[in-house]
């Protein structure tokens, strides 16, 4: 397995795939089986200190649709109507159902602010679940997934080209970024540093057998796009702190949520505020799980959202510094 920036990163390391080789040991990565790959070379810091989580929330079943509340207004901008036309605001799903399961604030995103996240969640979708869903039963408002075919990046005589295979052959494999700690925790200054340090990937229907038959000698999951991966969990972490905390907290993450990167651009203070746990933890009985802590960096009292998706597939978990207290 291979970590490659994706080309279209350029300088800026935004888009990042695994590509696997037929000969590099695949044919021993079993169906349903786990990798993690950490860069070696990063130091192990201590962290401040987030003792027990104020709150807890875990999604135990697919298909699940739990309510967070009402906000009574949007969580992104403040807006207490969602257009000129229409009075109510729309529910807010902290986890999408696409995710197999809902955790829903009701009354919580007006036209604008729902537009931006939803076009979050899709890229996701696309981009982390797809064809994954169709393999691991994950359904979203729909009953059944009647999608069929899937897309592939395979790679042979030092080109990439693009396939369409059924999904029953189509080699799936689940790609999530593992991340270091946000920067605000364990660094000593804002400057922009790289906060990818690996993958964590499971191997949904990458068949040896079906693979030595194929004719492609090499393929890539799906590429990720990190910008707008640390939009989407600081999209979930917001909207559960502000269901927990209200308006009692300073948001770090509003404006980039709702912001629209160009494809060539990037954020470099993204992780600055928002990274992933260095431990590689054991599957849960539970689907999704998310918890509220407070802790003091600086003299300060900080929120941290803990996002744990897919625990039962034994997923990374997530760090996103959410805000702070509103009065220290």
């Amino acid at each position: 397995m291979i970590l490659l920036s994706d080309p279209r990163s350029r300088n800026n390391k935004r888009y990042y795939r695994i590509r696997f080789n037929q000969t590099d040991g695949l044919k021993n990565w079993q169906v349903g089986s786990v990798w993690w790959q950490r860069r070696p070379d990063i130091p192990r810091v201590p962290l401040p200190d987030f003792p027990i989580p104020l709150y807890h929330e875990t999604i135990v079943a697919a298909k699940a649709r739990q309510s967070l509340g009402s906000a009574s207004s949007c969580v992104y901008c403040g807006a207490t109507r969602f257009n000129a036309h229409r009075v109510d605001l729309s529910e807010e799903h902290v986890i999408s159902e696409a995710f197999g399961a809902a955790l829903v604030l009701d009354k919580a995103s007006c036209e604008s602010c729902n537009a931006a996240t939803s076009g979050i969640e899709s890229k996701i979708v696309a981009g982390m679940l797809d064809p994954s869903r169709k393999h691991l039963d994950i359904r979203g408002k729909n009953p059944t997934i009647r999608k069929n075919r899937f897309k592939l990046m395979a790679h042979d005589a030092g080109s990439d080209y693009e396939l369409l295979i059924p999904s029953e052959l189509h080699p799936t494999v689940l790609f999530l970024p593992l991340l270091l700690p946000p920067g605000k925790m364990w660094r000593n200054d804002p400057l922009p540093f790289e906060g990818m340090e690996g993958f964590w990937a499971m191997n949904v229907n990458a068949h040896p057998g079906t693979l030595s038959k194929a004719e492609f000698r090499s393929f890539s999951t799906p590429v990720i796009d990190t910008v707008t991966f640390c939009q989407f969990l600081a999209k979930i972490a917001h909207g559960f702190a502000v269901s927990k905390l209200g308006d009692t907290f300073i948001p770090y993450h509003r404006e980039f949520i709702r912001r629209k990167f160009a494809k060539d651009e990037t954020d470099q203070r993204r992780y600055h505020l928002i990274g992933g746990s260095i431990t590689d933890e054991e599957p849960t009985s539970n689907l999704h799980e998310l918890a509220l802590s407070s802790g003091t960096i600086d003299d300060v009292t900080h929120y941290l959202v803990r996002i744990r998706l897919f625990a039962k597939l034994g997923a990374p978990v997530y760090l996103v510094l959410v805000g702070q207290r509103l009065f220290g």
